[in-house]
């Protein structure tokens, strides 16, 4: 397997379909071991590859080492790839990468990515983000992605105005489920 894997990433071949290992449940410690290397050992993969690698990272909850790889990588001059890492970050060093984030101006694509990386397949529970990490959000896209609806003659594509406006609402929906005092203290900020 990695005989057939490891030259691809090495030419940075953007085709490089890992899905079929990093997705599959039946051998994720084996998954997660391999994406563990990979993310190390080639640090200039494309964003589409890479994201593949990250997800089984955020699935199996190696944090630590998503970590450690993000602190090199936010510098990269790949658009999809440096919005990928902040979300990594996001997720993973919060207080730090928000630091980092409001040190500049919050780019509005950041919210695909950060859904990107914290949704789950249909039914799964997404990842677990705390309070303040929805608070933060919400409170921060709300006003770069004002409430939109879809068209009624139909449209294309899942990155549309609309769609913000439901990512938004469903990270409304988690703040407010959660019964915790942090959750419900920031959720009345929110008001």
């Amino acid at each position: 397997m990695r005989r057939y894997y490891e030259p691809q990433l090495d030419a940075r071949y953007a085709n490089a379909n890992l899905s079929p290992l990093m997705r599959n449940e039946e051998d994720a410690l084996l998954a997660t071991e391999i994406a563990a290397d990979w993310v190390v050992r080639f640090p200039d993969l494309p964003a589409v590859v890479e994201e593949q690698l990250i997800d089984r990272l955020i699935i199996s909850g190696r944090y630590d080492i998503l970590r450690l790889a993000s602190h090199t990588r936010l510098i990269s001059t790949d658009h999809d790839r440096r919005r990928n890492w902040l979300s990594v970050a996001f997720i993973t060093d919060f207080d730090e990468t928000v630091r980092t984030i409001e040190a500049g101006s919050v780019d509005t694509e950041l919210l695909w990515h950060v859904w990107d990386r914290t949704k789950r397949g249909q039914g799964a529970p997404g990842v677990a983000l705390s309070p303040l990490q929805l608070e933060w959000l919400i409170s921060r896209f709300r006003y770069l992605w004002p409430v939109a609806s879809p068209p009624r003659d139909g449209w294309s594509g899942d990155r549309n105005a609309w769609d913000a406006t439901e990512h938004i609402n469903h990270l409304i929906r988690r703040l407010g489920n959660d019964p915790s005092r942090e959750a419900t203290i920031l959720a009345a900020r929110l008001q």
